[in-house]
């Protein structure tokens, strides 16, 4: 996560410098040095909310270049959902330091100082400005609506879903009101207009790519349902006959559309067969689109499948590695535990920890423990009945972490991932890299 962070840093320096190009700051006055501070801070806000908003449009395409910049797909999700969050609440105080002196003014609480600048805008102009800043206001509202959607994991995905294609329209709508606002400044003449302009033009390229749902069409590519088959703590298994070569590897995942549905859901591999071109996923049912799956799907069935993402792929691993899997986050290992073994490629110097719960019944999948043993994987299980006992298991293990140049593999619920991430740094281990992940991306 360390370049997201970085990419983040990246995005919001360059939204500050922006702003201090544009030489806002050098025209506070002695006579309304009040006034002229609120102004710069609108000015500074809104710069600082319209990159957040214009780099989570671009993050929300599904650009190979810039995942990878970011360490993988759900990375880049990360950091979308960092930088719409943070937009939404820069346009707050954007809006605010907007609205809230001019609500005093009218209260007779302060003076009105008179105009600041010596702008003088033509008639037209004050017509565009006056329709971008009743967009730009009710977009804000949209935004906010959007963000508690957002981050509200109780709100059904369906929902989420269908309320985020709205968020193109309001980014287009916001662009009108940023580039019209223009009008009453000095901006054009230095670069931070231009600054602007190409951010935003390359953002509304990305909107309308969302907007006419073209996300992900060059990577998109159909298959039929082999077979559905009901698995252990309530998993359903999808296996799908490609069209045509596969180019997936063990530890990735696609979106995959059924026929039955319009969404595209994403879902880890847990097996890849390049010599019969098939796919399979294991999903448990989670929400409602998931419960209700197996009912809809039958073999024979159209599926569109857009991949492969993910840089969860064991590459360039070294000769020590963990692999600690939690729940349905076995999948990713399971389907490289298959490759290994229809390769007859043994993989040594691995050992693999799988946390489960007791009271689920069965472990799944059940023939984890010949496949480990086939593929040369030491496995061992654990129980996990809470977060106590979690980290007592993970500080039990420690022994078998203090090994210079182990690679850790994780996937599964950030709880888990949290308290062996504690553990490790309770104990001084020795690790050279940690391969996660993001298991939830809401």
């Amino acid at each position: 996560m360390k370049k997201v962070k970085h990419l983040y840093i990246i995005i919001f320096l360059a939204a500050i410098m922006t702003y201090l190009v544009s030489a806002e700051y050098t025209k506070l006055g002695a006579n309304s040095l009040w006034w002229g501070l609120r102004q710069n801070m609108v000015f500074l806000a809104g710069v600082l909310a319209w990159f957040g908003m214009s780099f989570t449009i671009i993050l929300s395409i599904r650009n190979g270049v810039i995942s990878r910049w970011c360490g993988g797909l759900d990375k880049a999700y990360k950091l979308h959902k960092w930088c719409a969050i943070s937009a939404v609440v820069l346009a707050l105080i954007h809006w605010l330091a907007e609205k809230v002196p001019h609500w005093l003014v009218d209260a007779g609480m302060v003076a009105h100082p008179g105009e600041l600048g010596d702008i003088v805008m033509a008639g037209w102009q004050e017509q565009l400005l006056d329709f971008g800043l009743v967009l730009a206001e009710y977009g804000l509202y949209l935004l906010i609506a959007l963000s508690l959607v957002s981050i509200s994991k109780k709100i059904p995905y369906h929902i989420f879903y269908y309320l985020h294609k709205a968020f193109p329209v309001v980014y287009i709508a916001c662009a009108y009101h940023v580039m019209t606002s223009l009008f009453k400044t000095d901006w054009w003449q230095t670069p931070a207009a231009y600054l602007l302009a190409c951010v935003t033009a390359v953002a509304v390229g990305c909107a309308l790519i969302a907007l006419f749902q073209r996300t992900g069409s060059r990577n998109t590519s159909v298959a039929d349902i082999l077979h559905v088959e009901a698995a252990p703590q309530d998993i359903v298994e999808v296996t799908v006959r490609h069209r045509a070569t596969i180019p997936m590897l063990p530890g990735q995942f696609a979106f995959v559309q059924f026929a039955h549905s319009t969404e595209r859901h994403p879902f880890t591999l847990s097996d890849v067969n390049p010599d019969e071109k098939s796919l399979t996923f294991s999903i448990k049912k989670l929400g409602d689109y998931t419960r209700e799956l197996a009912q809809h799907l039958l073999p024979g069935q159209r599926v569109k499948i857009e991949g492969p993402y993910g840089d969860f792929t064991f590459e360039h691993a070294g000769n020590k590695q963990l692999w600690i899997a939690g729940g349905i986050g076995v999948t990713p290992f399971m389907a490289k535990l298959k490759d290994a073994v229809r390769k007859g490629q043994p993989l040594s110097g691995v050992e693999f920890w799988y946390f489960t719960r007791p009271d689920r019944g069965l472990t799944y999948p059940d023939y984890l423990t010949e496949l480990c043993h086939q593929a040369g994987v030491r496995l061992k299980y654990f129980t996990v009945n809470s977060t106590e006992n979690m980290q007592q298991h993970v500080t039990e293990m420690k022994s078998s972490l203090n090994d210079n140049g182990v690679d850790i593999w994780f996937c599964g619920p950030d709880g888990l991932k949290k308290s062996i991430n504690d553990t490790l740094k309770q104990q001084a281990v020795s690790i050279q890299h940690f391969h996660a992940d993001c298991f939830s991306w809401r």
